[in-house]
Parts: structure tokens; sequence; C-alpha cells
């Protein structure tokens, strides 16, 4: 019986660890804050470094570290890519999706690089 049960807690462990794990409703949605729209997103973008486009870069920013800091083996989802490369990502996704917010884009962007994020921090 105790095998049984250290195997059904492996099991368990393995398949939490194996999966994204992100809050949301019983329907999958959840209350975004303060995310611009693609169309604010680009036309931060055009003006250069005006406070919009910091913003906006921000606001990246901050949900890729509460995502790194929430799902388990993520150091960086980011990988190599780094915040520019999010910020370039995100034109690329504003450009074909004008009516969406970032959120959603960063959704997309979050599924795309996980199986290129660092799992643990680099060594020192």
């Amino acid at each position: 019986m105790h095998r049984s049960l250290s195997a059904a807690v492996i099991s368990a462990i393995a398949t939490y660890g194996a999966q994204v794990c992100l809050a949301a409703d019983a329907d999958g949605y959840y209350r975004t804050t303060g995310a611009p729209s693609c169309a604010q997103f680009i036309d931060g973008q055009r003006s250069g470094k005006s406070v919009e486009a910091l913003q906006n870069l921000s606001w990246i920013a901050g949900y890729v570290s509460a995502y790194n800091a929430s799902v388990p083996a993520t150091y960086d989802i980011l990988g190599n890519a780094g915040i520019d490369g999010a910020a370039l990502w995100m034109s690329n996704y504003c450009s074909v999706h004008p009516l969406e917010d970032i959120a959603r884009g960063m959704e997309t962007l979050v599924r795309e690089q996980r199986p290129k994020r660092d799992v643990k921090r680099p060594a020192r």
C-alpha cells in the first residue's frame, strides 16, 4: 500500500510540474490590469522612447516577471530572446492582431517560448 501511494504522489507531482499553471476562472478568463491595446502599443513604438513606449515595455516586463515567479520550472520564459526580443515579437503580433490587447499577445508569446525557456538560473 505504501508503495502504491508513493507512486501516486510521484505521478501527481510529475503531472503538475509538466503543466503551465496559470490562474483563471472556470472558463479560462482572467482580468488584466493596465494592458494596452495593440493599437496603443504600435503607436508607442512608432514614437520612439516616449513615455507610452516605456509604459508598454514595463507592462510586458511585469507580465514576464510574474510568469517567471509563478510557473514551475521556469527561470526566464524569454530565454535568449530577452525583453527587446519580446518587444519586437509584440510589434509583429500587434501588426497582425490590431484589435487585441497585449495581454493576449503575451499569452501567445509564452506558449511559443515555453520550449525555449530557461529552467534554471545560469551559473555565475
